[in-house]
């Protein structure tokens, strides 16, 4: 199949309990956040639908690493590249990893797996990546994939969270006016969970 363009419609669903929906697919627990202990067996579910207008779809679904960019969004880490220190990727599974959805239908998911024994103190993260197969418009040769992100966080049953955080690479930036400076810098947290800058 040849494809000259690749749309890829990336729903990062962050911190919303919700349902959403996006171009005819639906998606209920939007997140899934917990708090765990080491040895301890966890599951949670979710449901994805398709509008009752819309076409059949094949489906993938695997749990991957989260990381986060310069720029605050949540990427997706490969399993194969997934060397974060507080990734719950490599101890969860998602079932069925292939589905088929006809119009009006919808398929739950489980996630689930077993905390490791010596799991250290902090929040661990991973992504459920759910993914349609590539459909092409015979008249303009664009391929479309939609994918949908479900963070996963899992924070450690009596943790010392730790939030702390380096700056690095501070530059004034080229001044706006005689009453306004600009700056940028990288932050780096170096605690062990997720907290926003102010």
């Amino acid at each position: 199949m040849k494809i000259a363009k690749l749309l890829l419609i990336n729903l990062l669903l962050v911190f919303s309990s919700l349902s959403i929906a996006q171009g005819g697919i639906s998606v209920t627990s939007t997140i899934i956040e917990h708090e765990i202990s080491p040895g301890e067996h966890i599951s949670d579910e979710t449901i994805i639908s398709i509008d009752s207008a819309d076409n059949p779809e094949n489906f993938s679904a695997e749990v991957m690493g989260m990381s986060m960019s310069l720029y605050g969004s949540k990427n997706v880490v490969p399993v194969d590249e997934d060397k974060y220190a507080f990734s719950a990727q490599p101890f969860l599974k998602i079932t069925p990893a292939f589905f088929h959805l006809e119009p009006g239908e919808s398929q739950n998911l489980l996630i689930e797996g077993d905390v490791p024994d010596d799991v250290t103190s902090g929040t661990w993260y991973a992504l459920a990546e759910v993914m349609t197969n590539i459909t092409e418009d015979e008249a303009t040769k664009i391929g479309t994939i939609a994918a949908i992100e479900i963070p996963i966080l899992l924070t450690v049953s009596g943790s010392d969270l730790i939030r702390t955080g380096e700056i690095f690479d501070l530059q004034l930036d080229k001044p706006v006016s005689a009453q306004q400076q600009n700056l940028s810098l990288t932050f780096k947290n170096t605690g062990n969970t997720h907290f926003k800058v102010l």
